[in-house]
């Protein structure tokens, strides 16, 4: 596809920005996997999910209004009891899609609102997964992350034409008013 005032994208180029993609992912997401293995909401959450007691989570999350995240917890639980999985896999199977989503969500951000060139709007999608801020919300609130995702996504999908699509962005887009300041978020995303 043509550049705005230039050439067309080469699928050399193409296929080297996708490679530069690959080998970010790998820095921003090789610590979560590799070193510890319960990268998640503290040890509270890893507690109780482990020995599948959730009054103490429930206890610590629903009364400080993050009742979205208890039931995320609560599914993450019964998902691991049914695929016999343990929990922090799931878990960090969602922070790896939480920012994959985000790397993608801000190359489409930078494609159609910026109306950034094919190269520019992919070296976005590099730039947000070499984030340096990802490492310290990996530690105690990656949570976070997820519903940073949900607020792209939800505003993406909100404005689709598929009206199924756009309902499923109006709920995704209220769920990601977990964290107030997506709300804000939203907004200047209009």
């Amino acid at each position: 596809r043509p550049k705005p005032g230039g050439e067309p994208v080469t699928s050399r180029e193409r296929n080297s920005l996708t490679a530069l993609w690959w080998v970010a992912l790998a820095v921003a997401l090789g610590p979560v996997w590799t070193i510890q293995r319960d990268i998640w909401d503290g040890v509270i959450g890893a507690y109780g999910l482990d020995r599948r007691v959730y009054d103490g989570i429930h206890d610590w999350l629903v009364p400080g209004n993050w009742g979205l995240m208890y039931l995320i917890i609560r599914g993450v639980g019964g998902l691991s009891d049914l695929l016999h999985v343990a929990p922090w896999v799931l878990f960090k199977l969602l922070l790896t899609a939480s920012v994959i989503g985000l790397s993608l969500e801000a190359r489409l951000l930078g494609a159609s609102l910026l109306r950034w060139d094919d190269r520019s709007s992919r070296l976005l999608g590099i730039l947000t997964l070499a984030f340096p801020c990802w490492y310290l919300l990996y530690g105690s609130t990656f949570v976070y992350v997820v519903f940073i995702w949900w607020v792209f996504l939800g505003h993406r999908w909100l404005h689709s034409p598929s009206r199924v699509r756009a309902a499923a962005g109006y709920v995704v887009l209220l769920a990601s008013f977990q964290v107030n300041s997506n709300f804000v978020m939203a907004i200047a995303l209009e």
